[in-house]
């Protein structure tokens, strides 16, 4: 963790942050961008002295997995990397992100405080195993079921559930698309107030009538 000190004292801390996405092992949609949000705030928890850095995201799966996903990767920066199907029905998504994250404590430049798995891959505890032997935090993101397994639950420090991010009903964070509309009632009820409020504020000054309707006409 990187302490910024200014003539002796430590104004902040900043943490540096790595996240993996394996889009093939990612079932249904997921909002990243709440994903993101959320492992900031458990991060830096109460304490306003720490900061979070997302110094490094990427995702790797093949094409078809990968385009569920594009749209939110590439408004949110995400390297974007095709692990195409060489035989049978695995690609090399995990051995790309593994040797991937095995360089990043190699080079060093940045230094990464926390690495984060988004998968249901098994094959990845040998990879968050090495990284815990280098003194890195590790954190999962997968299923229930697969949270409660003890080859992950031996190899990560904190694990989120995927559930939490899925675009679902029943999910309290799901954001639907939705357009609000108003009816007219409540449109004209609600220019009312506004006039209220602006004649109060306003006081002994005269309203603009015509400019005012225009103003609130939806």
């Amino acid at each position: 963790m990187l302490k910024c000190i200014h003539q002796g004292v430590i104004y902040m801390e900043i943490k540096s942050i790595a996240i993996y996405l394996d889009t093939e092992n990612i079932k249904g949609m997921i909002n990243i961008q709440d994903l993101l949000d959320d492992i900031n705030l458990k991060v830096t928890g109460q304490n306003e002295d720490v900061k979070t850095i997302f110094s490094f995201k990427k995702a790797v799966g093949d094409q078809s997995s990968i385009k569920r996903f594009r749209d939110q990767l590439k408004q949110l920066n995400f390297e974007i990397q095709d692990a195409p199907h060489i035989t049978g029905k695995k690609n090399r998504a995990d051995l790309i992100i593994s040797l991937d994250a095995f360089e990043k404590i190699y080079i060093n430049n940045p230094k990464i405080d926390l690495f984060v798995f988004l998968t249901t891959d098994s094959d990845y505890s040998v990879i968050m195993d090495i990284l815990r032997r280098y003194n890195k935090e590790v954190w999962l993101v997968a299923t229930k079921e697969d949270a409660q397994k003890v080859i992950f639950t031996s190899a990560a420090d904190n694990i989120l559930l995927i559930s939490d991010y899925q675009n679902v009903l029943g999910n309290p964070k799901y954001k639907p698309n939705t357009k609000i509309s108003f009816t007219k009632d409540f449109q004209f009820e609600l220019s009312v107030s506004i006039e209220k409020m602006t004649r109060n504020f306003c006081g002994g000054f005269e309203l603009d009538t015509k400019r005012f309707q225009k103003i609130t006409s939806f």
